[in-house]
């Protein structure tokens, strides 16, 4: 069986949980913020590692324990909130094209770079990026119009920081002006816009984004 290992640091009242595991299983670092839960997924976590706080944390807790199983539930409201919130900027057959298991397949691939916010035991929003992209930030119905979206993206900007990204973008697809408002509300600046390739009636058809950056330094 696995030892357990805990380490505790304290400042200004955050915490933030390492769970290691065996390669196995996966590594869930919580960072939690008065009620809320906030959970960085890495599959390639082993027990040799050593867990370190990072710059937007206050303290760190790590022991070796079995986790849940998060992933399946972090892809289900992924594609639950695309279908709602994205899908009406899509072509039909994109969307058609973006089941179930369009979305297992992304999270595997995402799940390094992962936050996930857990309430009570279950999944209410979660966030990803690859390199200087946050592709994903989705919130549960339930938790939109509260302070959970702030969080979630304030606390994706500060671990993107802590990987040494300066600048980072994202795309927000044109005609979705609410989250061009929440972006812009936390000071990512529109610049200009450009075109990603999706599926369409006729084959593969050109549908645009809006482009932004945000200084991360």
């Amino acid at each position: 069986m696995s030892q357990l290992y805990d380490q505790k640091m304290s400042k200004s009242g955050a915490n933030r949980s390492f769970i290691a595991v065996n390669r196995a299983f996966r590594c869930e670092c919580e960072l939690r913020t008065q009620s809320r839960t906030i959970r960085q997924v890495d599959p390639h976590f082993s027990l040799e590692d050593t867990c370190q706080p990072t710059a937007f944390v206050g303290a760190y807790r790590c022991r070796v324990e079995q986790l849940q199983p998060t992933f399946p539930l972090v892809a289900a409201l992924y594609h639950s909130v695309w279908h709602e919130t994205q899908a009406p900027f899509m072509p039909a057959e994109e969307v058609a094209r973006r089941n179930i298991t369009f979305f297992q397949d992304r999270m595997i691939r995402l799940l390094q770079s992962t936050l996930v916010v857990d309430r009570s035991g279950s999944i209410a929003g979660f966030s990803s990026w690859r390199g200087t992209l946050p592709g994903q930030i989705f919130v549960a119905a339930p938790y939109r119009g509260s302070a959970l979206a702030t969080d979630l993206m304030v606390a994706t900007e500060k671990a993107m920081s802590s990987e040494d990204i300066a600048v980072a973008e994202l795309h927000c697809v044109v005609g979705n002006h609410r989250a061009r408002r929440f972006y812009e509300r936390l000071g990512w600046r529109h610049e200009g816009e450009i075109a990603e390739t999706v599926a369409g009636p006729d084959g593969e058809v050109k549908v645009s984004f809006w482009c932004m950056r945000k200084s991360l330094s």
